[in-house]
């Protein structure tokens, strides 16, 4: 029988009718990966606080509630899988995850975030696309480890100001939100890369935006803009910069790029929406 398996590390049940919580998971100490992935879960028992496991994945079930307790014992938990499921609110717990390294919470019914998921200093991955956010927490930048963040398909109006204080950030996508301006802190985003901020209501980017130093690509398709912003006393802006795409704005008619953007090897500038 299973419970006689006290040694099993790994178990994965995925895309099987369960429908309840394997009672079995609660008798096995020495799991490091479970995978319950499509398994039609409404609810995991409040008991169940796996003190070893290091990958957990729960995607795409009935989840509306994570117990306090799943993450009581998960110091050593690095991977979190919650994506697609009805989700509305995150226990305080979660910031005990001291070792989580990626965090997939997309596809949800979240509304706010808890400000401890900003103590997860180790967290390099975190997707929160498809869900109602409003806002992120003021502390947000204090994720200083994080590499990418997709953040789509939210109800963002703003982006925190300390989110510019993500140094170790490669690759940030915001698009379709309802962003009105970026914090002029962006310019500490030293190792960015990618930036996708389309379907928004941009109407102006902050003169910080032109010393990201490695950013490559870049994506401002379908915002208000009227204009790209140039900041004097720059030797060369956006240096890195190969790709930007800042089609269906609102810029007038005959309108050209600054001249400090003729690096930029391909540049998409259709100006009506």
């Amino acid at each position: 029988m299973l419970i006689e398996l006290a040694e099993l590390r790994e178990i994965n049940a995925s895309s099987n009718p369960l429908s309840q919580f394997p009672q079995i998971l609660l008798h096995l100490p020495n799991l490091e990966t479970i995978h319950l992935d499509q398994t039609w879960l409404s609810e995991i028992p409040g008991e169940f606080s796996p003190a070893k496991l290091i990958h957990l994945s729960l995607a795409t079930n009935k989840l509306s509630t994570i117990p306090d307790a799943l993450f009581a014992r998960g110091n050593s938990l690095r991977c979190l899988r919650l994506q697609h499921n009805q989700l509305k609110l995150l226990p305080a717990s979660i910031g005990s995850l001291t070792a989580l390294e990626e965090l997939d919470l997309s596809y949800n019914q979240l509304e706010s975030l808890p400000d401890e998921i900003c103590q997860l200093k180790r967290l390099k991955v975190l997707h929160l696309q498809g869900n109602k956010l409003i806002t992120l927490p003021h502390n947000f930048g204090r994720l200083s480890a994080l590499c990418r963040l997709t953040v789509y398909e939210n109800q963002l109006t703003a982006l925190p100001d300390s989110i510019g204080s993500l140094t170790a950030l490669e690759e940030l996508d915001a698009s379709h939100n309802a962003l009105g301006a970026l914090p002029e802190g962006i310019s500490g985003w030293k190792s960015l890369q990618r930036l996708v901020l389309s379907e928004n209501q941009l109407l102006s980017l902050p003169a910080s935006f032109c010393r990201l130093p490695v950013l490559t690509h870049c994506f401002l398709t379908r915002n208000f803009l009227t204009e790209l912003p140039v900041e004097t006393g720059l030797v060369e802006i956006l240096p890195a910069l190969r790709v930007l795409d800042f089609s269906h704005n609102a810029f007038q008619e005959g309108w050209a790029p600054p001249y400090a953007y003729r690096h930029v090897q391909s540049l998409q500038e259709k100006s009506k929406s």
